[in-house]
């Protein structure tokens, strides 16, 4: 089995510990307080609690500014920095 088709199926079995083990490659400004709440499935939240800045991602390289648009769902609370707390 490639090493693709390992991914994929990690994620479908353990969600939690596929995308918990992904996001240590985000610089989070607070780590999350659980990677997934599904408590009131099928609604489910990801990253509870967790708060990190989208735009060092986005920026160009070379950049000194941070100039990404920020794109988020109005139901998320965004901050103009670019903060954005779940």
């Amino acid at each position: 089995m490639g090493a693709y088709a390992q991914a994929f199926e990690r994620a479908l079995l353990d969600p939690e510990g596929f995308w918990g083990q992904a996001a240590t490659a985000i610089d989070w400004y607070r780590q999350a307080d659980r990677v997934l709440d599904d408590d009131e499935s099928p609604f489910t939240r990801w990253f509870v609690g967790g708060e990190l800045n989208t735009c060092p991602a986005a920026k160009p390289p070379n950049t000194t500014e941070c100039t990404a648009p920020i794109r988020a769902h109005a139901s998320i609370p965004t901050t103009a920095s670019g903060i954005i707390g779940m």
